[in-house]
């Protein structure tokens, strides 16, 4: 388990992909309250460089989304081994729509390259809360079908209350 260098907490760490394990030597309070600190101890210099952070977003507006395109192109080729055109043509290929629910717009977040964690293969492209429903039943095709099983159950039980509840006649759906 990692500790902090400044604490001695078990975190929670920023990643640091420099280090061998991945994380920041210092968990997140710890760098937060340094730049807090620093801030306090030099305000000429944070207000100077907030200062300049602005400036540089007024005369660049399009900079942030030319960076976020840049990020988007590494991620997928260092996480998915996918270039931005072979995520298109596979996106293209599933219909243009999530692969398990088909809705055609992913929502704020965007769409999500659902993979095996384990083999890390990509699987195809999903909305993000497909995606997250996926990740939160680990992935577990038996955890999957327990929670199908769970929804149907409440579902026929809250149909045969409606049913008992208007003297035998079906609910509407």
């Amino acid at each position: 388990m990692k500790i902090c260098t400044k604490c001695g907490s078990n975190g929670p760490f920023h990643k640091d992909r420099q280090r061998k394990d991945g994380l920041h030597p210092s968990c997140v309070v710890c760098i937060a309250e340094g730049k807090k600190a620093w801030r306090a101890a030099n305000p000429v210099l944070a207000k100077a460089q907030s200062a300049r952070t602005k400036a540089n977003q007024k005369a660049k507006p399009d900079y942030s989304q030319r960076q976020s395109a840049s990020c988007r192109k590494h991620r997928l080729k260092k996480k998915y081994k996918l270039t931005p055109a072979e995520w298109g043509l596979k996106f293209y290929a599933q219909g243009c729509c999530c692969d398990l629910c088909g809705v055609t717009e992913p929502g704020g977040r965007g769409w999500s390259t659902d993979h095996d964690h384990e083999t890390n293969q990509t699987r195809s492209i999903l909305c993000p809360l497909c995606n997250a429903g996926i990740g939160c039943l680990k992935d577990s095709p038996e955890l999957l079908r327990t929670a199908a099983a769970y929804i149907e159950m409440w579902r026929r039980l809250h149909d045969e209350r409606a049913t008992s509840a208007m003297g035998g006649q079906a609910p509407p759906r």
